[in-house]
This record gives structure tokens, C-alpha cells and sequence, in this order.
């Protein structure tokens, strides 16, 4: 019966604490972001866009990770929002190669795209295999 008062005790002195949990005015970012792993291929002249969700403001960071058969080709890429059909482009870099990034702080939770495109440099007879990680609320 001890230990039971004790508890009731000991649970009463956090009650208090618990309460304020969850009633800030200031959210807690999460420390760990989401990771989207984006992959494609890009063809003479050809286009890829990828979207993913934002869950709340915060950085997002897109990196291109590989570039096959050839890490050094340069392509063309975007980041932007997405808007159910298009991708609004905020930050390009038209010649983007393997180890490109593009960073951006998004306001507000949402979706967003990222946009890789042929700018010259694909051949016909080679496609460019991509991926493309993207670390974000």
C-alpha cells in the first residue's frame, strides 16, 4: 500500500509538468529530417520531375548522388514547389553533376519538386540513370 501511495505521489508532482507538454507557443523542429531517395533517367532532351512532401518549415536540401554511365555530365536541375501539375522552379543550376546541391528554407509544410533535365549534354544512344537524395522536415 506504500508503494502504492507512493506512486500516486510521485505522479502528482509530474502531472503539472505533462500538462505544459504539447500547449508551447514555440513547436520543437525535429532534430532528425526525412530522407527521399529520387531516382530516374533522363533522356535526350527529356525531363524528370520527382515531388515529395514537406511535413513543416525547415531546410531542405537536394544533392545529386550519381550520375550514370558518366558522374560528370551536367544536367540540369531544380528545386522548387509543386502545385499539383507544375513545378514552380525557386533555385536552379543548369549544369549540375554528381555532388550538386541545392538548399532552400521552406516556409511552410507542402509539397515540393525536384526537376532534372537534359540541357545539351545527353546523348541519344545514352540515357542518364540519376539519383537524387533530398533531406527535409
Amino acid at each position: 500500500m506504500k508503494g502504492r501511495r507512493n506512486l500516486i505521489a510521485a505522479l502528482l508532482a509530474v502531472m503539472p509538468l505533462a500538462a505544459g507538454c504539447g500547449s508551447s507557443s514555440n513547436p520543437i523542429t525535429p532534430t532528425t529530417p526525412t530522407t527521399d531517395t529520387l531516382t530516374g533517367t533522363i533522356t535526350k532532351n527529356g525531363a524528370v520531375t520527382d515531388t515529395f512532401a514537406v511535413g513543416g518549415p525547415g531546410v531542405v536540401a537536394a544533392t545529386i548522388t550519381s550520375l550514370t554511365p558518366l558522374s560528370t555530365v551536367q544536367v540540369g536541375f531544380a528545386l522548387g514547389t509543386w502545385d499539383g501539375t507544375t513545378c514552380q522552379v525557386v533555385l536552379v543550376n543548369p549544369a549540375g553533376t554528381t555532388g550538386s546541391l541545392l538548399q532552400a528554407n521552406a516556409s511552410t509544410k507542402g509539397n515540393y519538386c525536384v526537376h532534372l533535365y537534359d540541357t545539351g549534354n545527353v546523348a541519344a544512344d545514352t540515357p542518364v540513370s540519376f539519383t537524387v537524395t533530398v533531406l527535409h522536415p
